[in-house]
C-alpha cells in the first residue's frame, strides 16, 4: 500500500515478491491509477525495501508507457524498470 503526499505516490515494495519479472517492471492496480489521476499526482515512486533503490518515474510517462495486465485479482498497470531513476538509499 503506497501513500500520496505533495503530489507524490510513494509505496514501499519488496523486489523479491512485487517485480513482475516477465517484463523487469513496478505495477500499480488500475484503481489506484484512477485515484492518483484524481488527485493530480506527479511523481511515482518504488521503494524497494530489499534493495535499497527509490525507483521514481513522472506520473504521465507511467500512464503513458505502461501496460495493462489482469492476472486474476485486479487489474494492473506496468512499467518496465527501464523507464524509473534508481536512487540507492544511505
Amino acid at each position: 500500500m503506497g501513500v500520496l503526499f505533495d503530489r507524490t505516490y510513494t509505496s514501499p515494495r519488496k523486489k523479491s515478491k512485487h517485480l513482475f519479472r516477465a517484463m523487469d517492471a513496478w505495477g500499480i492496480d488500475t484503481k489506484i491509477v484512477e485515484d492518483l489521476i484524481h488527485n493530480v499526482c506527479l511523481w511515482i515512486e518504488i521503494d524497494d525495501v530489499e534493495e535499497h533503490i527509490v525507483y521514481k518515474v513522472p506520473f504521465d510517462t507511467f500512464c503513458k508507457m505502461g501496460v495493462k495486465r489482469d492476472f486474476g485479482h485486479a487489474e494492473q498497470m506496468f512499467l518496465p524498470r527501464s523507464y524509473w531513476s534508481q536512487t540507492k538509499k544511505k
